[in-house]
């Protein structure tokens, strides 16, 4: 039967190997919570939205947010529109559209 003939000192480097990426992973991965305070961006294409604030609310549809900036980013690397907002404005964000979120 073909296969991997290792010596066991490879052998164990790959599992160590295997062990740390694996852990790695897992550990850059985030889900959000209501009051963290984060930046979403949604769109894309030839441009995106960025909003910043705090999260007011999950559900299986869609992330309320209290958004104290916001940012409009062209494809071609400009930005403009930047708005701050006080007080906070209350905007709905749906799941399907965000691309990404970072956390402050």
């Amino acid at each position: 039967m073909g296969g991997f003939n290792l010596s066991p000192m490879r052998r164990e480097m790959l599992v160590w190997t295997l062990i740390i990426l694996s852990l790695m992973g897992s550990g850059q991965a985030r889900l959000p919570q209501v009051n963290d305070t984060v930046g979403i961006s949604v769109g894309g294409g030839y441009a995106s939205e960025i909003y910043f604030g705090n999260i007011t609310e999950i559900t299986e549809s869609f992330i309320g947010l209290d958004v104290r900036e916001s940012q409009v980013e062209f494809a071609n690397g400009q930005s403009s529109q930047h708005s701050n907002h006080s007080p906070p404005v209350p905007v709905c964000i749906g799941i399907g559209s965000i691309t990404k979120i970072v956390w402050e």
